[in-house]
């Protein structure tokens, strides 16, 4: 829908999914928002100084860093600082791999000979495809108020009674 001229927001808390942000597309994190009692779109640069990356960057730092919360392994003894490090260096990941060999902390550079196939898989997993056929228009996104209809029988079969008599 950016074709069309419309802004795009995305509205989780989910890291991966600030590789999407672009001139374009923000993130919106509801739930920080509702802490902080202040909504912020999340831009380019926000996401840089969040996670220390550019959107673009996002796959190699978490490829390299992990995320246990979507279950990325990335690569042991790995961190976050360290894979921030290695991409200010070196560049993506495939280039950080090929330079492993070359990198002078010992331990550093036996993690990532090590860990090589688990960054390149970790990199597949937290990759979100954006070349997907979506069947879907506009106007089928349109919100047009409740169905009074549906939401009472909806209510009715879940025996909701008292949020039935409060739209009333």
């Amino acid at each position: 829908y950016r074709a069309l001229g419309h802004e795009v927001v995305i509205v989780t808390g989910d890291k991966d999914l600030m590789q999407l942000v672009d001139d374009e597309t923000y993130l919106l994190d509801e739930l920080r928002a509702a802490r902080n009692g202040l909504e912020e779109l999340i831009d380019a640069q926000e996401v840089k100084n969040q996670l220390g990356v550019w959107p673009h960057q996002v796959v190699d730092m978490l490829a390299l860093a992990g995320d246990s919360s979507d279950n990325i392994p990335g690569i042991a003894g790995i961190g976050k600082k360290t894979a921030v490090e290695l991409i200010e260096e070196f560049g993506p990941l495939e280039k950080i791999l090929e330079m492993a060999p070359l990198v002078k902390q010992n331990s550093r550079r036996e993690k990532l000979i090590d860990g090589h196939t688990m960054a390149l898989l970790s990199k597949k997993l937290v990759t979100i495809d954006r070349d997907v056929a979506i069947d879907c228009h506009m106007s089928d996104l349109r919100y047009d108020g409740i169905d009074q209809v549906k939401t009472r029988e909806l209510f009715t079969e879940l025996d909701f009674f008292r949020l039935l008599n409060d739209k009333q």
